[in-house]
């Protein structure tokens, strides 16, 4: 039932969701139930009001750390649970940061998020004790499970239609979907549900649009590769990878949003049959021949590598400045960047700009942070966040104006164009 055996969209009218919903078999509800069981950060059995005995931060952490060294961290949980008995969602998210990497903080983050919602049964009351340290993951985390709790998925009988009508879950969904944050965790769950790419993002399609379909679709194609890659939160082992021999038909989503979010996390899904060296990578994205799939590969690899920026900006560079054409180079910079601005480390992203040696990957580096701002204050007025923008290029000189002034384009566009050249 998971992508990889049939990615390819069925012959039908995509416009409705709710077709495909009823027309789906007794095997693939049984199938999907069994999916929900390995939800990242999204489904658990844990539904206790109240936590368990305090947990020290300090142990606690070194529990963690054991516990993210290995494929699975799903013993994490019941560490979390205690820890969140004498500290709130933010102060654990604030300690994840300091302690552990932006990737393992991401991953921890999202179960943070899911044991709030359980206590608390309330969206609004969970998401006041999280904050956007790691990349949102805590507000991820709480939305995707409001979702799977609410449309009435358990364990044994999975997306029972008798418990949500398909009009009933389209409302669950536009009403959870209030933003970018919101919508990727909305993705997450989506594709826990359906099991498949293509009823999840025709989801997605109903229920946003703008930049919250853009990160909904997202959240689809990231919780794939979190299930069959070393992040995943639950016990995913019979969950198979994609035969290496299809991995280049993976992304088949002939809508362009689609086809740029599944690129977006293919490297990583990739590098779990490989043995992770750039090379490899590398080489991967250079069999595509059509310049829209190369560049959401390069862009991957960025992706991939963006963890790296924070930790050894020197040595990041290398990661895309020493590819081969400039397109691919521009690619690599720009999905590293969009990936890194959800930690909202704007100035140090900034400076990792300033210092891109090639002027036409410069730009798409000041291009891509401020269009990723874009996308995560969409709600707010654009005067304000112009303001408050304009400040952040200030010792950055006219280069990081000219990206800031360009944030609604699409830089992915300016590589394509540069690339047919």
């Amino acid at each position: 039932m998971y992508p990889q055996k049939d990615i390819r969209y069925p012959v039908r009218d995509r416009s409705s969701l709710f077709e495909y919903h009823f027309s789906m078999t007794r095997g693939l509800i049984l199938a999907s139930s069994a999916a929900f069981i390995v939800l990242l950060g999204l489904g658990s059995v844990f539904i206790a009001q109240t936590y368990e005995t305090p947990s020290d931060p300090n142990i606690a952490v070194t529990v963690l750390k054991t516990c993210a060294e290995h494929r699975l961290v799903a013993c994490a949980r019941p560490e979390i649970r205690r820890l969140l008995t004498n500290m709130s969602g933010a102060e654990i998210l604030d300690l994840f940061s300091e302690k552990f990497s932006t990737v393992k903080c991401h991953t921890l983050g999202h179960i943070v998020g899911q044991e709030l919602y359980l206590a608390k049964k309330n969206v609004e009351h969970a998401l006041a004790v999280c904050n956007n340290a790691c990349a949102s993951s805590c507000v991820h985390g709480v939305i995707g499970e409001a979702f799977l709790q609410e449309a009435g998925i358990t364990e044994k009988e999975g997306l029972d239609t008798l418990h949500m009508s398909p009009e009933d879950i389209r409302a669950l969904g536009i009403r959870l979907c209030a933003s970018v944050s919101t919508c990727h965790g909305v993705g997450h769950a989506l594709f826990m549900a359906y099991g498949e790419f293509p009823p999840a993002l025709a989801a997605c399609s109903e229920i946003a649009s703008g930049a919250r379909r853009t990160f909904c679709y997202r959240g689809v194609f990231m919780q794939y590769a979190d299930m069959v890659s070393e992040n995943s939160v639950r016990d995913a082992e019979y969950i198979s990878l994609p035969a290496r021999g299809s991995l280049q038909s993976l992304c088949a989503q002939t809508s362009s949003d689609e086809l740029r979010a599944c690129m977006r996390y293919l490297p990583r899904i990739y590098a779990e049959l490989t043995d992770r060296s750039q090379a490899g990578l590398e080489k991967f994205c250079e069999s595509y021949s059509d310049a829209e799939r190369r560049i959401g590969c390069f862009l991957g690899i960025g992706v991939a590598r963006a963890d790296m920026v924070f930790k050894d900006p020197a040595a990041t560079h290398h990661v895309c400045e020493d590819l081969e054409m400039t397109g691919d180079r521009a690619s690599c910079t720009l999905g590293m960047i969009s990936s890194a601005a959800e930690y909202k480390r704007i100035p140090e992203l900034l400076s990792y700009c300033q210092a891109v040696g090639e002027l036409f990957v410069r730009h798409i580096c000041y291009h891509g942070v401020f269009q990723s701002l874009s996308f995560m204050m969409a709600e707010r007025a654009e005067t304000e966040v112009m303001s408050e923008h304009k400040k952040l290029c200030e010792g950055h000189g006219s280069e990081c104006l000219n990206g800031l002034y360009l944030h609604n384009a699409d830089p992915w566009e300016t590589i394509v164009g540069t690339s047919k050249k």
